[in-house]
Parts: C-alpha cells; sequence; structure tokens
C-alpha cells in the first residue's frame, strides 16, 4: 500500500508551506514559534531542528544544499540543509512578512527600513549586501526571479521589475496588486484588486514584461477576502502571537502582520503557456498569449472567503488544498478532479510535491507527507516551485536513492 506520516509538532498554529531537499522536508513551526525543522520526508520522522530565535519563520527555499528563510522578527536564515548546521544570519528589520528567493549566488528579500522598506540582494555564501532599492510596502509572500531580473508585486499594489545585478528598476507600475507575480516570457501574470469597485472584486490581468503596461484583462470576480473578513482571514490574523498593524494593508485587507505574513492572494502558476489562479472557491485556467479561459472549475464552497491554496502544477495534475481540509489533484487540461484526500483541518498554503510525494502543512499544526505511487511526479519542491519561485527545479524528474532505500 501507499504509505503517509503526521509527526507530531508542538503547536496548533498555522504552518507555511513546506520546502522538500535530498530526502527531507523543511518548515518552520508557525508564525509564533521560534524554531525550524527538518523531517525524514519518507518516514517523517524529525532529522534536525534548529532555533529561529527572533520567530514566525516563513515558507522555506533551497539553493545549492542550503536552506533559507526569514523570520517575521526580523532575522533572515541561512543553514546547511543536511545538518542544520547556521551558516549565517543577517537582522533585516521588524516585521518580515515575505519569503526570500535566491539565484545566481544572490538571495533577495524586502524588508522595512527607515521607515519605509527596501528590496536588497546578498551573497548566498557569506550574507554580504550586495545592493539595496526603495520600494514602496512589503512584498506579497515571494519574489520570482527570470533571467536576470526579479519580479514582485508589494501590498500596496505596486508591481515592479528590477535588475538583480544593480537593483535599478526597470520599471514599477501601480496595477493595485492583489497577488504575487508569475512571469511566462514577456508577459506577468497577477491578481488585482479592482479599482473603483464598491464591494471588492478582483481581476486577472497580464502586464508586458517589458514596460510593465497593462496588456490583457480578465473578467472580475467577487472577493470579498480583500475585505479581511472571512474564515481563511480569521485562521491567518488570529493566530498565536498576531500583532501589529501592516503598512498598505488596507489594499489587501490586512489586519494585522499575522495576516500579512500568510497572505498569498490568488498568486498564480504557469505551466506550458497555460496559467492557473485559484480564486474564491474556483480554479481558472487561461492561455497566457490571449488570455483566453481554456476551462473554470468550483472545487470549494468559497462563502467568501479565499477557499483555495495557490495551485502547484507538476505533469498531467494540479494540486490545491482547501480551507476546508480536502487536497485535490485535478487534470491540468479539463480541471476534472483526479483524486481527493480529506484532510480534515484547514489548507491554506500551497502544496508541495516531491519524489511522488505530496506534501502538506495545515492550519492546526500539522505537516502531512503522502505518496501518490508515481516516484515521476515531482519538481514542485517548494512554494512557487523552485527557489526562484518560477517554476519546477532544475532536478526534476531524478530519482532520489533516498527514496529507493526507504
Amino acid at each position: 500500500g501507499r504509505r503517509g506520516w503526521i509527526p507530531e509538532m508542538p503547536r496548533a498554529a498555522l504552518l507555511p508551506s513546506p520546502a522538500f531537499h535530498e530526502g527531507r522536508v523543511f518548515l518552520g513551526g508557525g508564525f509564533a514559534s521560534h524554531r525550524f525543522y527538518a523531517f525524514n520526508a519518507y518516514t517523517g520522522e524529525l532529522d534536525w531542528s534548529i532555533a529561529a530565535l527572533d520567530g514566525g519563520p516563513t515558507a522555506a527555499i533551497v539553493e545549492d544544499d542550503k536552506i533559507i528563510f526569514n523570520t517575521e522578527s526580523c532575522t533572515i536564515f541561512v543553514a546547511d540543509a543536511g545538518t542544520g548546521a547556521l551558516l549565517w544570519s543577517r537582522w533585516l528589520g521588524d516585521p518580515l512578512m515575505s519569503q526570500p528567493a535566491a539565484a545566481d549566488g544572490l538571495v533577495f528579500s524586502a524588508y522595512p527600513a527607515n521607515g519605509g522598506h527596501l528590496f536588497g540582494a546578498f551573497r548566498l555564501t557569506d550574507g554580504e549586501p550586495v545592493w539595496t532599492t526603495p520600494i514602496a510596502a512589503d512584498v506579497i509572500q515571494a519574489p520570482q526571479v527570470g533571467g536576470r531580473d526579479v519580479y514582485f508585486a508589494t501590498m500596496d499594489g505596486t508591481a515592479y521589475r528590477l535588475d538583480t545585478r544593480t537593483g535599478a528598476v526597470r520599471w514599477s507600475r501601480d496595477v493595485g496588486a492583489s497577488s504575487a507575480v508569475w512571469v511566462d516570457r514577456d508577459e506577468v501574470m497577477l491578481a488585482r484588486r479592482v479599482p473603483g469597485a464598491g464591494a471588492p472584486r478582483e481581476q486577472m490581468v497580464v502586464l508586458r514584461a517589458r514596460d510593465g503596461r497593462l496588456h490583457h484583462e480578465g473578467e472580475t470576480h467577487a472577493a470579498t477576502y480583500l475585505s479581511g473578513e472571512s474564515r481563511d482571514r480569521e485562521l491567518a490574523r488570529g493566530t498565536a502571537g498576531a500583532w501589529g498593524n501592516v503598512a498598505a494593508g488596507q489594499h489587501l485587507g490586512l489586519r494585522n502582520v499575522a495576516a500579512g505574513w500568510a497572505f498569498q492572494g490568488s498568486s498564480p502558476a504557469v505551466a506550458d503557456g497555460r496559467a492557473y489562479f485559484s480564486i474564491a472557491g474556483d480554479v481558472v485556467a487561461r492561455e497566457v498569449s490571449t488570455a483566453r479561459t481554456v476551462w473554470r472549475r468550483e472545487y470549494a464552497e468559497a462563502a467568501g472567503a479565499q477557499a483555495l491554496s495557490p495551485p502547484a502544477v507538476v505533469g498531467s495534475l494540479l494540486l490545491v488544498g482547501t480551507v476546508d481540509g480536502q487536497l485535490i489533484a485535478t487534470d491540468i487540461d479539463t480541471g476534472m478532479a483526479v483524486w481527493a484526500y480529506d484532510v480534515g483541518e484547514p489548507l491554506v498554503f500551497q502544496p508541495i510535491v516531491a519524489q511522488g510525494w505530496v506534501y502538506v502543512a495545515t492550519g492546526r499544526g500539522n505537516v502531512i507527507g503522502l505518496e501518490l505511487g508515481d516516484a515521476m511526479l515531482d519538481g514542485w519542491h517548494m512554494w512557487g516551485g523552485n527557489a526562484r519561485h518560477a517554476g519546477l527545479v532544475e532536478t526534476v524528474g531524478e530519482i532520489d536513492p533516498r527514496l529507493l532505500a526507504s
């Protein structure tokens, strides 16, 4: 039969997405936690844990055998993924609500400074700063690296494109962004809060990568959750240790720092020229080049909530979690459900898929590993897929010898 595991965790709290690397699953213990954990990916046994002294570890990324994460208050940590030995840490500012990204020997992160916010690059080897650039607010969940540029949206609704080598701003546009971005060749996908609407509404849009100008607009959708009053938002903002206000948080309905730390919005995933958005209780599949809707299906009763996690796309499957506790895999071409599990606990953060296993973190402090039975279902190893937050890892399809030995 197929295997699965649920290790005992110390706190019943909302947990961010796990990360996978070489037979281990990594994640922090939640917004109020001061620890970060590594589990055996195939048995769930604890391999190591380290102190995250400032608390609130974000979802982690893995680059060059290094595990990288921010803490809400208020440090970036880089540790050896095999042993947990701390390689370096750097205090950036309080609060840090977004994940880092990494590429080409650099780590990128937003952070508060001098009454505003900066976006900076740091050497992966030792944390030395390379450049900083002022930005309008903290980043929505995570930046994405595409080629020699890094793209992101900030919590006030501004989208950016920066040069990864110098930090020079290639463009910035106040587009009302309400999600993280995804870059596909010459186009940038994101969701935005519709300007001027009475009750909140959200819209999928495409910007031109070269200049940030609006290229395509999708239909609009009711987005009650952007007012901050929905069951998914209650789960985030009511987590242990929640505190403070979020600069520009009114745009996204963010009532405290915990809500900003957990906010993912209708962040898209793109594969083979098609963009997939979770919005309210539906997943919408659209052609990137034409903005044509290919299919749209309801998977959860939204009742005003952002009821689905951002999707993960692996092979022919799209995976989402629901705030009511279902883990669902669908066919990417039709949206028809292939299988579903009732986990019984809220699934807010994006699932990950590695070596024929799916891993999800719940809103009640559990991390769950489930064997899918096909080791070629692989490649979405962290939030956004890889350390660039840009899709499948380069090693996709390479069988982990630890899996064969397990």
